[in-house]
């Protein structure tokens, strides 16, 4: 897919910047000096402050196209994260599910929908992403069905967050809540769970504090990431004039839910049937 459909280059924007960031990171630099005429090498997705010039993403998705940087085929990064969701997904499914025919069944339809393959194909940050977020999920199902703590299964599961967070944070975020109240609520019902707790805890904390560190040495302030850098209030969560300049309400938000749920009908399995049908038919036979 990454070489057939999409010849091995990055064609949408946020995949050109990225793999510009990811370019930089590979020579040993968290910016580049901006040059006497910048308006001629930027996007509206680069940033430039204070003589730096770099993406506006969290470092993390650049980051992870960088061993096929160095390996002079930036393209083969996203496969290989996508394959890893692919196995960090049949770990969760054989933990989380005690049919084995089930969970194998799962595990292939997750590895060949087409949104999942296509978008391993790509340069784009959901993919590194994905795969912590399954590899968090496989480590915590391994710690929640365990008989006694698994403090280093629960750093693991910590440390992926942690890692999904330097790349997309509100998605990690989305996770990583129910996650810790799960900790929280063992770790109360049995004392020795603090362990995993803990341990958790730290895994979460090391990943974000490397990404303050590169905040720090970019926009200048640890929790001031780029894009808000380059946009202003306007990025920040909520209804408001959106960065792009068209005012963000609650209407529009319902309608942009809408069109996602119609997208994903479409592209999640390629199918004439839309895909949440079978999905809601599952839920309405549990």
């Amino acid at each position: 897919v990454a070489l057939r459909v999409f010849g091995g280059r990055p064609l949408f924007i946020d995949e050109i910047t990225q793999l510009i960031q990811a370019q930089m990171f590979a020579g040993g630099r968290l910016w580049r000096a901006t040059g006497p005429h910048p308006e001629f090498f930027g996007s509206i997705f680069i940033a430039n402050a204070g003589g730096r010039t770099f993406a506006q993403f969290p470092a993390g998705g650049p980051a992870m196209l960088v061993p096929g940087v160095l390996l002079g085929v930036p393209w083969i990064s996203n496969p290989v994260w996508g394959a890893i969701a692919v196995m960090a997904f049949a770990a969760f499914a054989r933990a989380a599910e005690p049919r084995p025919g089930v969970a194998l069944g799962a595990t292939i339809l997750f590895a060949f929908a087409p949104l999942a393959l296509f978008m391993s194909g790509t340069h784009m940050n959901h993919v590194p992403t994905l795969m912590f977020v399954t590899i968090a999920m496989a480590a915590m199902a391994r710690v929640m069905t365990a008989s006694a703590p698994r403090p280093w299964v629960a750093l693991l599961n910590g440390l992926a967050l942690g890692c999904a967070a330097t790349i997309r944070p509100v998605d990690a975020l989305a996770f990583a809540l129910p996650a810790g109240a799960w900790f929280l609520v063992r770790a109360i019902r049995d004392p020795k769970r603090w362990a995993d707790a803990f341990a958790a805890g730290v895994g979460v904390a090391l990943p974000l504090a490397a990404l303050f560190w590169i905040n720090a040495q970019t926009t200048g302030r640890p929790l001031l990431f780029g894009y808000e850098l380059v946009w202003g209030k306007n990025h920040a969560l909520g209804f408001h004039a959106a960065p792009i300049g068209m005012a963000h309400t609650p209407a529009r938000g319902v309608e942009l839910i809408n069109i996602y749920l119609l997208q994903f009908q479409t592209y999640l399995f390629e199918t004439p049937v839309p895909s949440l049908l079978p999905v809601i038919a599952a839920f309405a036979l549990t």
